[in-house]
């Protein structure tokens, strides 16, 4: 029916300027700009912390699946890889906040669906660029490692991606 359409369209349109609200955001936001302390030591090496939320080891070829994953081989193998590590929590908010600071759930207490990272709490990327190293992160968890939950922080370049984040960052998204 022609009211059917009507929603349907109004619905799309609501979307788009949504889309291009969040795209001009993310165009116009220009990565901080930090002085840093030092320089990284000549030779220091170039460190990529890659976190993939919820896969499973045994699915990773480097681990024997017999699927390929020539890109975590590739990286595995120039690379140091830990073969085993043991999450400290069992979702991302906390299990995260305890990668990047070195603590338990416990003692960073980011342990809550609005918990916010206390910038207290030392992180792994601020001793980075402390040390002189440029620092970024490139998040497809745009739900909980975001910067209102306090991941940014020592991060030069913060960027989180994904369409849905630009409708869950807002009041009406995260209700």
């Amino acid at each position: 029916s022609t009211a059917s359409l009507l929603r349907v369209l109004a619905g799309l349109a609501v979307l788009v300027v949504i889309a291009m609200f969040g795209l001009q955001i993310s165009r116009s936001w220009s990565p901080r700009k930090t002085p840093n302390q030092s320089a990284p030591r000549p030779g220091a090496p170039n460190v990529l912390v890659i976190v993939m939320d919820t896969v499973r080891a045994d699915r990773l070829s480097i681990h024997g699946y017999a699927a390929r994953t020539p890109t975590i081989e590739r990286l595995a193998g120039e690379g140091a890889m830990f073969d085993w590590a043991i999450a400290t929590s069992s979702w991302t908010l906390p299990s995260h906040a305890s990668l990047l600071t070195g603590l338990s759930p416990g003692q960073h207490g980011a342990v809550a669906v609005d918990a916010v990272l206390s910038p207290a709490h030392s992180r792994l990327q601020e001793q980075f660029e402390v040390a002189g190293y440029r620092t970024g992160a490139f998040v497809a968890n745009n739900i909980f490692i975001i910067p209102e939950h306090g991941f940014a922080p020592g991060f030069q370049v913060f960027e989180a991606h994904y369409v849905r984040s630009l409708a869950a960052r807002t009041t009406w998204g995260r209700v």
